[in-house]
């Protein structure tokens, strides 16, 4: 049965490439622009500092309307008198390269505090204090109406070897690069290193988190919080998208949304791929309007680990059911995942991996509040590693006056302190319960 289903799943994905971008080829008109297809926290365009792009300017706009030209009563200006035509760089609207290029620099910084429970465990609960947890620089730009690039790099990335360690150095880590280019409102093709359309604790953006922390059955269990453990992720990919967050069926009402992607697969931060076989992923959104949005998602990847000649395979395969809803304030938020890994060269038993969590908010001028409960059992067939968690937020959003700004305007979204409580009930019996609180800034 797995042997059908992984060649159905690739022929289906690229029957699918190769006919949907031939009928929008021949269908789009390159110089229309029908929709913003900027960057957002979900669907397949996932820039972590998240905003519309400046729309490129077009002729029209650059034109000088402000001053009129003296016509005296010859019929012409002075200097135009005896010309033929009037000098070149006036016969000419047509905007240049640099004029049609947008540039955009930015990206965030987050300090975070940390005070987790002692342990028995050595490695569990002493190593509290402050935290750099990201210090990230973005640049984005815009060329035309249908071309994008963004590029991240993470400044303060953690770097360990060994699980368990927490003595983790800073180093610094390319994140994201990409190109888009819009074939249609309803197909844009992105090619480069990005976020997998998969997960909502990966595709949102770090920065506009309600919690601190993405749910455990996305993070894992991380270093100094109990036994190290690996989440259901798939991080960032290196390959190419087909797909639209809105595919335009309606302005206000039900829409679509979908993604395929054929990539590396989860290869962390290898130059090339660890084998021969690409990993795919395909994901669909049902959406009404910006209230609620219903998202299903899988990928099938075949892995391969280990040093030359002794090397293994690993063939995983994962599922996600997913739902947002968000009015007036209130934001609701639930997600299930299932992950199964298969060993063939060892022959071990298949792992099966679970794990949800179900959230709500509420906003209330510049004050949020906020719930989470989390679930994640890394290996159905153990009794001993699942692990619960309830988190409580509390977020704060100041309103910053600016100089020569009177009234209430100001950059109220660029600075927020956050504040989370953490429950933490395992199977292990660990005593790792904690508090953090956290300082972001977008810049």
């Amino acid at each position: 049965m797995k042997s059908f289903i992984r060649p159905t799943l690739y022929f289906t994905i690229f029957a699918f490439f190769g006919g949907f971008v031939m009928i929008q080829e021949s269908r789009a008109n390159p110089l229309s622009k029908t929709s913003s297809s900027a960057a957002t926290d979900e669907g397949i365009s996932f820039p972590e500092n998240s905003g519309s792009l400046n729309v490129a300017a077009t002729p029209e706009g650059k034109a000088d309307t402000g001053t009129r030209v003296n016509i005296p009563e010859g019929g012409q200006p002075a200097e135009w008198r005896n010309k033929g035509t009037p000098p070149d760089e006036l016969q000419s609207a047509k905007p240049t390269s640099s004029q049609l290029t947008k540039v955009k620099v930015g990206g965030y910084i987050r300090i975070m505090g940390q005070m987790t429970e002692n342990d028995d465990l050595p490695y569990v609960g002493r190593n509290d204090g402050f935290r750099l947890g990201n210090a990230r620089i973005e640049v984005s730009s815009q060329y035309g109406q249908n071309v994008k690039t963004f590029m991240s790099v993470e400044t303060a990335a953690e770097q360990s070897e060994s699980p368990n360690d927490p003595n983790a150095l800073f180093a610094v880590e390319i994140r994201d690069a990409f190109i888009d280019y819009e074939i249609s409102q309803m197909a844009t093709l992105r090619l480069g290193r990005f976020k997998a359309p998969y997960e909502l604790g990966e595709l949102e953006s770090t920065i506009r988190r309600v919690f601190i922390d993405a749910p455990i059955e996305s993070r894992g269990v991380t270093r100094t919080r109990g036994i190290e453990q690996e989440g259901l992720s798939q991080g960032r990919q290196v390959g190419l998208i087909l797909g639209s967050e809105k595919m335009g069926l309606s302005e206000e009402g039900f829409d679509l949304g979908y993604a395929l992607a054929i990539t590396n697969g989860r290869t962390n931060f290898l130059s090339f791929n660890d084998n021969d076989r690409p990993a795919g992923f395909l994901r669909m959104s049902a959406l009404y309007s910006d209230i609620l949005k219903f998202n299903l998602a899988g990928f099938v990847d075949m892995r391969t680990g280990g040093e030359l000649p002794n090397q293994f395979d690993q063939d995983v395969m994962g599922a996600e059911a997913s739902l947002q809803v968000e009015f007036s304030g209130l934001r609701l938020e639930a997600q299930g995942l299932v992950q199964t890994t298969q060993f063939p060269t060892t022959g071990i038993d298949d792992v099966t991996s679970l794990g949800f969590h179900a959230q709500w908010a509420y906003q209330l001028w510049q004050l949020q509040v906020g719930y989470r409960l989390g679930y994640f059992d890394p290996n159905t067939r153990y009794d001993f590693d699942r692990v619960i968690e309830h988190t409580i937020a509390l977020n704060y959003t100041p309103k910053i006056k600016l100089p020569g700004v009177s009234g209430d305007d100001s950059q109220s979204s660029r600075l927020r302190f956050g504040l989370n409580g953490t429950f933490s009930d395992e199977q292990r019996s660990i005593n790792n319960n904690r508090v953090e609180f956290l300082t972001g800034y977008i810049f």
